[in-house]
């Protein structure tokens, strides 16, 4: 048994470098092993097509507190139980270096044109899809639909200096209402402390007079990434804050425009 992870890393970097050299790492080397993958809850569909199967860490417990390694390892345990595999080989971002001969995992990665990885397009499922498209039915017009996924980061308690101010985005957001006349549907999701998150209903109160316009989606839970992919292969475009995320319309093979400072 193979089992990659525990992954608790930015969600751009799990995309865009870890899961990829998996997936490469897999075929070359454990071609013929079990092998699971364990991460966050709603991350599955990044190691679908290599992986046995995905255990998440909020299964074990809430990942922020305590020993990651071993809410891991508890899954594992739990997951063996009833099963032939006996012995373990894991595979952390720590360990991975020494199997793709690379340096390190992320300090090399984003400099580099062809990184070591098998990179594929992503999709979601037909029930995935019935589920996202019965909730655009909100919008009674016939006007386009484009997704936006307003990020933002805190560090001690004030925006970064990659991020907008949520003014900015209410700006941006009406305009794009009023004067290109389009349906938005803006993506939310829980922030993590400091982590990168996205802004919530509360901070965009001036679009409130817009809401035969605007939907509020927030992906949680089991299906969460799936479901957003769902999202950008069922709108014309998206609208990425900075963030590494914005990839994520990469792997969809989908349209993006991504908000960049000058500094990036």
């Amino acid at each position: 048994l193979v089992v990659f992870g525990p992954w608790i890393g930015a969600f751009g970097h799990e995309m865009s470098f870890w899961a990829p050299k998996l997936r490469k790492l897999r075929k070359e080397r454990f071609a013929k092993a079990t092998a699971v993958a364990v991460g966050y809850l709603g991350h599955e569909i990044f190691y679908r097509d290599f992986c046995d199967d995905y255990l998440s860490l909020e299964d074990a417990g809430e990942p922020s507190l305590g020993d990651v390694r071993s809410l891991a390892e508890a899954l594992v345990l739990r997951w063996q139980q009833g099963r032939a595999c006996k012995s373990v080989l894991w595979i952390t971002p720590q360990d991975l270096p020494q199997w793709t001969q690379e340096g390190s995992l992320m300090r090399q990665d984003v400099s580099q044109q062809n990184p070591y990885g098998e990179f594929v397009h992503l999709d979601a499922t037909l029930n995935i899809y019935k589920r996202l498209r019965a909730q655009l039915r909100i919008f009674k017009n016939s006007q386009p639909c484009i997704a936006v996924v307003p990020r933002v980061k805190y560090s001690r308690g004030q925006l970064d200096a990659y991020s907008w101010r949520p003014a900015l985005w209410e700006r941006f957001l009406e305009r794009i209402i009023t004067e290109l006349y389009l349906n938005v549907v803006l993506v939310g999701m829980p922030r993590r402390g400091a982590a990168a998150g996205l802004l919530e209903a509360q901070d965009l109160g001036r679009l409130k007079k817009y809401s035969d316009q605007v939907l509020w989606i927030s992906f949680q839970g089991a299906g969460a990434v799936e479901a957003q992919i769902a999202l950008l292969k069922s709108t014309h475009c998206s609208i990425y804050g900075a963030s590494l995320a914005a990839t994520l319309a990469v792997f969809a093979n989908t349209p993006m425009f991504a908000h960049q400072t000058s500094t990036e």
